[in-house]
């Protein structure tokens, strides 16, 4: 099992898209993958980020 310094190595590189319409696990999910990856970029609606 991969523990979480591990991943955070893993993934520090990468910029991730997290695509959600409710506004409050929007919010929560940018906080915790902040932590994980280089850049999140955020978005209510898929077609309107991409």
């Amino acid at each position: 099992m991969i523990d979480i310094k591990e991943l955070k190595k893993l993934t520090q590189e990468f910029t991730v898209l997290y695509v959600e319409d409710d506004k409050n696990i929007q919010h929560t999910m940018h906080i915790y993958l902040n932590k994980l990856f280089r850049n999140v970029a955020v978005a209510d609606d898929g077609e309107r980020r991409v």
